[in-house]
């Protein structure tokens, strides 16, 4: 008889317990999964922060967090976790009533990106561990992580001359704020300057003349058109460096910086254009949209964009690409008297007749290593 009644009781507390875990598990259950900073630079540590809190007085001594992440996040505890196309982590909590559980996961992030944790998964049982119950969780965290900014101590000597020519030969143009005075009409002025005032008062065609003030503008241009259908990501990875680079240190100089390039954006596919700002938020824009390139996708040759333009901007060109078609726009672009750079990731080693063939000024080889 006494076992009968402990075998009733028993399977009365079973069926007891399971409806309250199934109605109760998640009521007043709250997790959260986030990054510890939501901008760092390639190489910096940094950490996701997982929180688990339970109001309520039923106990969970289970408790699963599930998520996926890139696996270019590296974590620096394996356990718990399983690394294919993606990262996957699967951590065990068990958290009493009334109690909050934070867990810190370092990582390392080991490459230019966007990365993002869209949704989890929390997922718990009875407490005989023969029923499961689970909840997909909406979630809109995310890290950008800025290419890795090389030294400017690592360039030559001519690259460096030249750099520094380019800043201090910026080219004078006329400010029409600046009002200096009036002369006589030459074959060169433009119309626009004529003062017709002071040409029917004196019978000549006079014309206003202007102080000249610095033209403080530069462009940036990305190239990541391949030359063949394998190419080393390297290249094209220290190619958005330089770029991230030449974009910092022009900003920092007080130019207005415009960023250039044909790969395509992460969220919208479309090429990039980041029109000319300054100052460190324009710093951060860019570096926003050089962390969303997405290398997956063919680029369009950006041969015409350099064709398109007709300004007196700098014009600072990254490309491994050196094909005849971008040597021409190239060298049109310099023979228009714009101040040119190009600077051309290589392997001295395998590239130098490559190099040797470009009938280009200013063309500066950057060594990449492995």
């Amino acid at each position: 008889m006494l076992i009968v009644v402990t075998i009733f009781l028993v399977g009365i507390f079973y069926f007891f317990q399971s409806y309250i875990f199934k109605k109760f598990w998640n009521k007043k259950l709250e997790v959260e999964v986030s990054f510890s900073n939501q901008y760092a630079i390639e190489g910096d540590e940094m950490a996701m922060n997982i929180v688990v809190v339970n109001n309520k007085v039923l106990p969970l001594p289970l408790v699963y967090i599930k998520f996926q992440v890139s696996k270019y996040l590296l974590f620096k505890d394996q356990d718990n976790a399983s690394i294919t196309d993606d990262y996957y982590r699967n951590d065990l909590f068990s958290i009493l009533m009334y109690q909050k559980i934070t867990r810190k996961l370092p990582f390392l992030c080991g490459k230019r990106g966007y990365y993002t944790v869209k949704s989890f998964d929390v997922v718990s049982n009875n407490l005989f561990a023969n029923q499961k119950f689970a909840v997909n969780i909406k979630n809109n965290e995310f890290i950008y992580v800025y290419p890795k900014l090389v030294s400017i101590e690592e360039l030559d000597i001519q690259f460096k001359k030249q750099m520094g020519d380019i800043i201090s030969k910026r080219r004078l143009m006329e400010d029409p704020f600046e009002f200096r005075g009036i002369r006589e009409y030459q074959p060169y002025d433009a119309m626009k300057t004529v003062n017709f005032k002071a040409s029917a008062r004196t019978g000549e065609l006079m014309v206003n003349v202007f102080d000249y003030t610095f033209s403080q503008e530069v462009i940036v241009f990305l190239n990541v058109q391949k030359e063949k259908e394998w190419v080393d990501e390297l290249f094209f990875e220290r190619s958005i460096s330089i770029a991230a680079t030449l974009c910092s240190q022009y900003i920092d100089k007080g130019f207005h910086v415009k960023f250039v390039s044909n790969a395509r954006d992460v969220f919208y596919n479309e090429e990039i254009v980041v029109e000319f700002g300054a100052g460190n938020n324009h710093t951060n824009t860019i570096l926003n949209s050089m962390a969303r390139i997405n290398l997956k996708k063919d680029a369009e040759p950006i041969a015409h964009k350099l064709k398109n333009i007709y300004d007196d901007s700098v014009i600072l060109l990254v490309s491994m690409y050196c094909e005849s078609d971008l040597q021409e726009a190239y060298y049109h672009l310099s023979q228009r008297g714009n101040a040119c750079m190009w600077i051309l990731p290589c392997r001295l080693a395998v590239d130098h007749e490559k190099i040797k063939d470009i009938a280009c000024e200013n063309v500066i080889p950057w060594e990449v290593c492995p």
